[in-house]
């Protein structure tokens, strides 16, 4: 399985970004993650431009390494990309320029909270990183600093046909602090819930957005669930 994994083209070109950063340009670096990305452990990624509207704008939430940014940007209008990390958000500024990138994490309040980074083998694994202190106990050992935190109404963006989330636990205030940009928009919203998300948490999200009468809607997929406005 390791071998079978480290034959795989995206992740040889995501261990790339980590081994040649600083020496390659990101946008380079960038270019080959996304144009491997449909070896990547998301099929769906390469179902994206048959799931948004090339018309409207898409959104990225907990935007990582720019997998999804990357995608979006070139099936539709505008894209616009929320990353906590201000690390990674400044590699995605660099290596997308075609996409808007915001350095804060998006919640249901304003003001400014601790990221926590964790790590593996003394190296960070920024895709985990979370704003939940109990969210995945399995990592023993994390780094933690202090980012802003934002609504994703209070960014007014308009003409909104496509939100994906994931933000390892914090998808509900998430969610909550777009009420209003959902609601006058009517997105079709693609969530990360992995095995990492207790059934209460997931249970919690489906009911709220249950409630601006959205549903699942059937997706191959083992960690994505796609919702669509009824």
């Amino acid at each position: 399985m390791r071998l079978k994994r480290y034959a795989n083209p995206h992740w040889a070109a995501l261990r790339a970004r980590s081994a040649f950063e600083g020496w390659v340009p990101d946008r380079l670096l960038m270019d080959a993650i996304g144009r491997t990305s449909r070896y990547s452990a998301e099929p769906e990624v390469t179902s994206l431009r048959h799931l948004i509207d090339a018309e409207r704008t898409a959104i990225d939430i907990g935007a990582a390494y720019g997998l999804y940014s990357w995608n979006l940007v070139r099936h539709c209008r505008r894209c616009v990309a929320f990353e906590a990390n201000p690390a990674s958000a400044a590699r995605l500024a660099r290596g997308l320029p075609g996409v808007e990138v915001h350095a804060c994490a998006l919640s249901n309040r304003e003001g400014t909270a601790r990221l926590r980074i964790p790590r593996r083998h003394g190296i960070s694994v920024t895709g985990y990183g979370t704003l939940e202190s109990t969210f995945r106990s399995d990592f023993q050992m994390w780094d933690e600093v202090a980012v802003p935190t934002r609504t994703l109404d209070s960014f007014g963006i308009e003409s909104v046909g496509f939100i994906k989330i994931d933000v390892e636990g914090h998808e509900l205030a998430v969610l909550q602090g777009g009420e209003q940009t959902i609601r006058r928009n009517r997105p079709m919203l693609l969530l990360e819930f992995n095995s990492h998300c207790v059934n209460e948490e997931a249970r919690e999200i489906i009911e709220w957005l249950g409630y601006l009468n959205y549903h699942a809607q059937p997706f191959s997929s083992k960690s994505n669930t796609l919702f669509v406005s009824r």
